[in-house]
């Protein structure tokens, strides 16, 4: 895909959480019991997918087998791919054979629908891998960064052309019945639109913001949603591209190294699930081309969570930790008595509780990580808090960057003090024994 740098309602029918059980940025000391609503382990988990070019059948993206298990390391189900050089242009298409490799395997795709692709051919080619795979599209997206690829459409161009386009798309997705319950995701890099007062365009806002120069991401996040969508606090929203390279020689829009990347990309995970966003698909999965080729050169070639021998990054490293940790059945969001003290306005909290009662309290502190001039990490110092959960007993601080785990003693009970770094760690609570 390509990518512009410069660029609630309760989120989908994929998930079940509802924004106001999100927690909030920290910017005042809280000094009195509060009650915050939890996100479930699950619904944040399945909150997390991935780009993949399958089409890349000239790089690295050709070895099927290669990608679910990349996916299967991370534990992430979803991903975001349009369809590969579909029907009109071959019988099979490049990339489709890997398509079915990864239905089978249980993943579920958001679909891209290109702006210069003939729609009614790109529905067929759904209808046909629904019925080897059903339930294998999970969302239907709009045509991909319409300021970097105009579109033309029913004698259209522009804006106007990519809002027929999309409406089209909208209306094809909801009138089929195999694609019952599915939504349909924005296009992007258009202009702004409120979609509350425009309906039958999209389901959900989709951005794709990319934070330049190793800068943290929780502003970006919010304000590419303010930039091009009007009420965009009450609209549902997903982010289908984001994502740090690991250049840290480049000045192109500012690459970073590997473990600064791991952890501004954790933080964007649990910054987009802070902001009520449904889902976040990371761009991308691997970095796809040997630089000895014309495409392995730029930052495009070096956003990969997987480096092009198919070691995992650190960031690759850091989610599989997390998702391990978190893995649990369904659940609902429970209220949580809790109080926080000492945060900064740069401070970040998420509670979020497994169906076991056990509760995971994730706290950060977003302050400047990278140098731009010298391009290298900068040396931060940890912020310290304390931290109340009432009726629980704190067990642990996991840090999923570093891979270290901290226990509490039974005295500490359900109040911590905590050394809150610039990247997310997570104190876990047992429900407290009586």
């Amino acid at each position: 895909m390509l990518r512009s740098r410069f660029l609630s309602r309760c989120l989908s029918v994929a998930l079940s959480l509802c924004p106001a059980g999100m927690v909030a940025a920290q910017t005042t000391i809280q000094t009195t019991i509060q009650t915050t609503l939890s996100v479930p382990a699950r619904t944040f988990v399945e909150s997390l997918g991935v780009n993949t070019h399958l089409e890349y059948t000239d790089g690295r993206y050709a070895d099927a087998q290669r990608v679910l298990k990349d996916l299967q390391f991370l534990g992430v189900s979803y991903v975001r791919n349009g369809i590969p050089q579909s029907i009109e242009h071959q019988g099979l298409g490049l990339g489709l054979e890997s398509w079915d490799t990864l239905a089978k395997a249980g993943v579920r795709f958001n679909v891209p629908i290109p702006g210069d692709a003939d729609l009614p051919l790109q529905m067929e080619q759904i209808r046909i891998e629904l019925k080897r795979h059903p339930g294998m599209v999970a969302s239907v997206e709009g045509p991909n960064e319409i300021n970097n690829a105009p579109v033309h459409y029913a004698g259209l161009t522009g804006d106007e052309a990519a809002r027929a386009l999309q409406r089209a798309i909208y209306t094809a997705v909801h009138s089929e019945p195999m694609l019952r319950g599915v939504p349909v995701y924005y296009f992007t890099g258009g202009s702004p639109v409120d979609l509350a007062q425009s309906p039958g365009l999209a389901d959900f806002a989709n951005a794709h913001p990319y934070p330049h120069f190793g800068e943290q991401p929780s502003t970006w996040l919010a304000k590419e949603f303010r930039d091009y969508f009007e009420a965009s606090e009450t609209t549902p929203k997903v982010i289908t591209e984001t994502g740090y390279y690991t250049d840290p020689t480049s000045r192109d829009w500012g690459g970073v190294d590997a473990p600064t990347q791991a952890k501004l990309l954790v933080n964007t995970w649990f910054d987009a699930v802070q902001q009520g966003i449904s889902r976040t698909f990371l761009y991308q999965l691997l970095d796809p081309y040997a630089p000895t080729q014309p495409q392995g050169v730029g930052a495009d070639a070096k956003l990969g969570l997987f480096y092009l021998d198919d070691t995992p990054k650190p960031a690759a490293l850091a989610i599989a930790r997390l998702t391990k940790l978190l893995a649990d059945r369904p659940s609902r969001p429970q209220a949580i008595p809790m109080m926080l003290e000492g945060m900064p306005e740069t401070g970040h909290s998420l509670v979020l509780t497994r169906a076991d009662g056990s509760i995971l309290v994730a706290l950060w502190n977003e302050v400047s990580i990278w140098d731009t001039k010298s391009m290298k990490s900068l040396a931060t110092q940890p912020v310290k808090v304390r931290l109340l959960v009432r009726g629980r007993e704190a067990l642990q601080l996991f840090d999923p960057v570093n891979d270290t785990r901290e226990s509490f003693t039974k005295a500490s009970g359900g109040e911590v003090s905590v050394e809150v770094p610039d990247h997310v760690v997570l104190i876990v609570f047992a429900p407290q024994h009586s």
